[in-house]
């Protein structure tokens, strides 16, 4: 299992618990895997897991990194001629058809956390 995909914290830190322990069966590895535990579990990016993001929003903050895991995807991550790429990304592009925009007079329901956090704020005279 990689890491990366896990979908809960238990199944992360197991999985995370045996790759470790995988490394550091093999001499050569155990200075690799008390670098990757310092920096990648530890360290300042340790929210890299994809449980972390929820579902439905994108792994990645930048359009352009989401976009292109779309293409990568779509095209399954294989070089291909010339003629079946452009056919590819032909079909690619007929699939993002364009979204219909939000109404100008949609109105956002507002969660009862918000609604007592902004009464708490106005209360206090916080704003």
């Amino acid at each position: 299992m990689d890491m990366h995909y896990c979908e809960s914290l238990h199944e992360y830190e197991t999985c995370r618990d045996r790759e470790l322990a995988k490394w550091r069966e093999y001499t050569q590895l155990v200075g690799f895997a008390d670098y990757f535990e310092n920096e990648g579990i530890k360290g300042d990016f340790w929210r890299w897991q994809v449980y972390h993001t929820p579902q439905g929003y994108p792994t990645t903050n930048n359009p352009r990194e989401n976009f292109n895991a779309m293409i990568k995807s779509f095209v399954q991550r294989r070089r291909h001629h010339m003629r079946l790429l452009l056919q590819k990304l032909s079909d690619f592009v007929g699939m993002l058809a364009p979204k219909s925009p939000v109404a100008t007079d949609y109105v956002a329901v507002t969660t009862t956390e918000l609604v007592k956090a902004a009464s708490l704020t106005m209360d206090s005279n916080q704003y």
